[in-house]
């Protein structure tokens, strides 16, 4: 009898054996082996700032070259576009009626404005390298880093520091470039519709940003070399449009 049970149990341990080792169910984590893959696409969306938006396209270009498709401006500035995914991201607003152009930046997927600040922001940070214009049509990420970009809207903010403050945007942490905001005068659509910044690229980098009223007058001295040291033109202006603001 104890033969018996004992060759019983070497013959199922033997089929236990074999079933596992062949043809058997593997129970192993089958999550270990996968592996996970980039989005080939993503999508950048936001709003574009001018003074008539319809009729405007918005296009993105990533570090491989490839621009997306132009998305059309709706009435209310809004856009959203896919490109593949190779950040980070330059972007332009191209006008159907005129030359001029709005540029921008992104890092990676979701909210991002094409408005004056992104576009002063990127003409800081590139300097007297290249034209905007040229440096979208030959991006391939090497040409700023996303710190420069950073570094110059810090001195954007910095400049526009009374402004932004006064609408209750911290200029030391506001981002410009990724913040959504509603079209509704506070805020920075309350700044936006205060400021008209114009660049003269005949003049050297330091003396070629003007910030102007919404009537073209001087508003902001912008220094550049110091940005904190902000100073504005006429503090008559400033005090004018604060009180108008209230």
């Amino acid at each position: 009898m104890k033969r018996m049970l004992t060759a019983l149990s070497i013959v199922l341990l033997s089929a236990m054996f074999i079933l596992g080792c062949d043809g058997g169910e593997d129970i192993s984590d089958a999550s270990a082996n996968v592996t996970s893959t980039p989005e080939e696409t993503v999508v950048l969306n936001g709003i574009v700032v001018t003074d008539d938006p319809l009729g405007s396209m918005v296009q993105a270009i990533n570090t491989r070259g490839e621009t997306s498709d132009e998305a059309p401006v709706d009435a209310k500035g809004h856009f959203s576009l896919d490109i593949d995914n190779d950040g980070p991201y330059m972007l332009r607003l191209i006008h159907r009626d005129r030359e001029d152009e709005l540029f921008s930046f992104a890092t990676s997927a979701g909210h991002v404005n094409l408005t004056p600040l992104t576009h002063l922001a990127m003409y800081i940070a590139i300097g007297d390298h290249m034209a905007l214009q040229d440096l979208f049509h030959e991006w391939d990420g090497s040409q700023l880093s996303p710190e420069e970009v950073q570094m110059a809207a810090a001195t954007v903010n910095a400049n526009l520091a009374p402004l932004l403050n006064r609408q209750g945007l911290d200029h030391r942490t506001y981002d410009f470039f990724r913040t959504d905001f509603k079209s509704d005068g506070t805020g920075m659509d309350a700044v936006l519709d205060t400021v008209r910044i114009h660049i003269d690229p005949a003049e050297t980098l330091s003396r070629s940003i003007q910030i102007l009223d919404a009537s073209g007058s001087p508003l902001l001295t912008f220094d550049l070399a110091n940005p904190a040291a902000n100073t504005p033109a006429s503090s008559a202006i400033v005090q004018q449009k604060e009180g108008e603001s209230q």
